[in-house]
């Protein structure tokens, strides 16, 4: 994905296909706001928008077995991902 989504890049690009810096630097900084909240990059020394393994315990993959026991997820991937799809289909037939 680029940097200038497709709606602006009439604004962004000029006539002659120059790149207008002002727009230009408000889609880098969406972008970047953008990675930020999902965290796919983040701000050393930050709280809120460190680095998403900062947040996992020391001794998680140790332990990882009573981790996951205490949130009440299972550790395999495909029996979390059925258990949601039911739910999703249960709650999508309540309307």
């Amino acid at each position: 994905m680029g940097v200038v989504p497709q709606q602006w890049r009439a604004a962004v690009v000029d006539d002659k296909g120059r790149v207008e810096r002002i727009p230009y630097e408000l889609c880098a900084l969406v972008a970047l706001r953008d990675a930020v909240r999902r965290r796919e990059i983040w701000v050393v020394g930050a709280n809120r928008w460190r680095n998403p393994e900062d947040d996992l315990l020391a001794d998680f993959e140790d332990n990882r077995d009573v981790h996951y026991a205490a949130l009440g997820q299972p550790q395999d991937s495909g029996e979390f991902i059925s258990a949601l799809q039911e739910r999703l289909r249960t709650s999508l037939g309540c309307f």
